[in-house]
Formats: structure tokens, C-alpha cells, sequence
């Protein structure tokens, strides 16, 4: 900063300006970073995290077989079935890390605790880092009757969009289409209860103008918190993130987006924060803060997960 106007020939006595009578101040807050806001968490099921225990775990998933249900008239011979059923797994084979040096120097003279706070930040870096792994990644194992122009496994009647041929949201059709996602779900007989949608900001904004202006509509008495849930629509809980997958159509050549919707049941997540610790360094004077987070995540139940390829119309 070049310090208070001054007349001409007065000198300057600000740091700045190599001056030492007037200090620099520095405040004593970290200005709050504004993370994305991380919605895996929500949309996900954590029942076989106790299970793990290391870095390349798998956990083996047991999955209900079909039964064959026949017609019966009395005194027939009855068919036999032996069911059978393939299980599924969840590895845990991703990991993310940091590893900070904070100098001796800079700790004693600091006015505020460096490690606790960049421990802080990576913490939340990590979540976000995750999230955008989880939400980009999951969409191509949704089931292929929830998705496309002719989603739904037993009408084949609900447009969802598909690669060069996106559904045009706008305020008018929003609603109507999230309302869709719903009944392909319904078609798919997921539970009723914990079903949602995460959808980019460009798309929460035309909910806002839509018909359901009154977020008090959606039932929920607060407004957007850390994890982007915005309120309920015909039963599917509203996520809103910066983290989902998006491509550039090659037919409209707009920005499309993939909006995951689904059910908990439908994506097996299980996490391990397996290492933060803070260790002297060996060749300066300082300390080493270090994290390490594994973790393993898979699409179990793909019946219930789909997304709508929407671009904004």
C-alpha cells in the first residue's frame, strides 16, 4: 500500500514505501474460503464402511436373487428354482493427500495457529476433491432404463435427454422433468422415502423462477447449507453443486450437464481418513502437517441411479 495522501515534500513513512514508522497490519482472521459445496455424503449409503480396514480392502456385497412366482392349480407337479446371485464389491482403491510445511519462523511470528488452520483448509479441500470425484464418475454406471429419451423400464415414456440430444430446461419445464426423474424411479420400484437429484446452480436458478418461487413450498424451514440441499420436489430432496460432470454437445455445441438422481441404496461409499499427523522436517527448520484419506466408492443398486443430459434452454 502506498499509505495516506500526503502534500507534496512530507515524507512517507509507511512499510510499503521502505519506511519503519508506520507497520503493515494484517488482520488476525483467515478470510473464509468458499468451498463447493459437497453433496456425496447425501446421496450415498455408508452401511459397509465399518468393514474396511486398509488401503486396497474389498468388501464383498451380497445381492437378493430373483424368484420365479408361477401360477398354481391344484394337484400340478411344481417347478423347481435353486436361486442364485452374482455379488458386487466396493474397493477401496482411491486415496487423496496434502502435505504442507509451515516453517518455524513463520509459526512463532504468526498471530494465529498455522497448523490448525491449513489442517482446516485441506480438510475441506479433501471433501471437495472427493465429491467432484464421486458425482463425475458414478453417472456411467446409472441404469440404462434411466436414462435417455425414452427413459423408463416399463413406458419408455419419459425424455431425459441423451449425447446431441439434450433436454432444454427452462423455468417453465423444470419441474415437469424432475417430476419425470421421479416416475422412473417409481417405474423401478425404489423406496419412496430418501430419493434426490443434484443439479448445477444455472438449473436451482430456474426452480427459483419457476412456479415454486416460495422455497417455504419445498418444506424445509432453512436455506442452502454446506451440503447444497435446497429443499423437496414430488418427494426427491434438491441438491445443488459445482461438482457434477459436464460436457460440451456436439450437436448444440452448449455446455450440458449430467444431473445425477437417485436413491442412497443405489451408491456404496465408505471412507478412511487413515493418517494427519504433523512430523519435524529433516532438512529445514519446520514442520511437515500431512493427511492421508482412502477411500472407495461404487454404483451397487444401479436401478437406482439415473441423470438427466440437460443443457439450459
Amino acid at each position: 500500500m502506498a499509505g495516506y495522501n500526503r502534500a507534496v515534500g512530507m515524507p512517507n513513512y509507511s512499510s510499503s514505501s521502505g519506511g519503519y514508522f508506520i507497520p503493515e497490519l494484517w488482520a488476525p482472521r483467515i478470510q473464509v474460503k468458499f468451498y463447493a459445496k459437497s453433496a456425496f455424503r447425501e446421496i450415498s449409503n455408508t452401511m459397509y464402511e465399518g468393514d474396511i480396514k486398509k488401503f486396497g480392502d474389498v468388501v464383498n456385497i451380497r445381492t437378493y436373487p430373483s424368484i420365479t412366482i408361477g401360477n398354481y392349480v391344484k394337484g400340478q407337479a411344481l417347478d423347481i428354482q435353486v436361486p442364485s446371485s452374482t455379488p458386487t464389491s466396493l474397493t477401496i482403491n482411491k486415496g487423496k493427500y496434502f502435505n504442507v510445511l509451515v516453517d518455524d519462523v513463520d509459526e512463532a511470528q504468526s498471530d494465529i495457529n498455522l497448523l490448525d488452520e491449513f489442517a482446516k483448509a485441506a480438510g475441506e479441500d479433501i471433501a471437495v476433491a472427493i465429491d467432484r470425484d464421486v458425482l463425475q464418475n458414478v453417472y456411467s454406471s446409472a441404469d440404462t432404463d434411466n436414462v435417455g429419451t425414452t427413459a423408463g423400464v416399463s413406458s419408455g415414456g419419459f425424455d431425459l435427454g441423451e449425447s446431441t440430444d439434450p433436454v432444454l430446461l427452462t423455468k417453465v419445464n423444470i419441474l415437469d422433468t424432475i417430476v419425470d426423474a421421479n416416475s422412473v424411479l417409481d417405474e423401478q420400484n425404489v423406496p419412496d422415502d430418501e430419493r434426490w437429484i443434484v443439479l448445477p446452480p444455472i438449473f436451482t436458478n430456474l426452480i427459483s423462477k419457476s412456479d415454486l418461487k416460495d422455497c417455504s413450498m419445498t418444506g424445509d424451514k432453512e436455506s442452502i447449507i454446506r451440503n447444497g440441499k435446497i429443499g423437496k420436489i414430488d418427494n426427491m430432496t434438491i441438491y445443488m453443486s459445482n461438482n457434477l460432470y459436464s460436457v460440451t454437445d456436439g450437436t448444440t455445441s452448449n455446455t450440458c450437464w449430467y444431473c445425477l438422481f437417485g436413491h442412497p441404496i443405489a451408491i456404496s461409499f465408505a471412507e478412511q481418513l487413515v493418517e494427519t499427523y504433523i512430523e519435524r522436517a529433516n532438512n529445514t527448520f519446520g514442520k511437515f502437517l500431512r493427511g492421508l484419506h482412502v477411500y472407495g466408492y461404487d454404483v451397487t443398486k444401479a436401478e437406482g441411479l439415473g441423470y438427466i443430459y440437460a443443457e439450459k434452454g
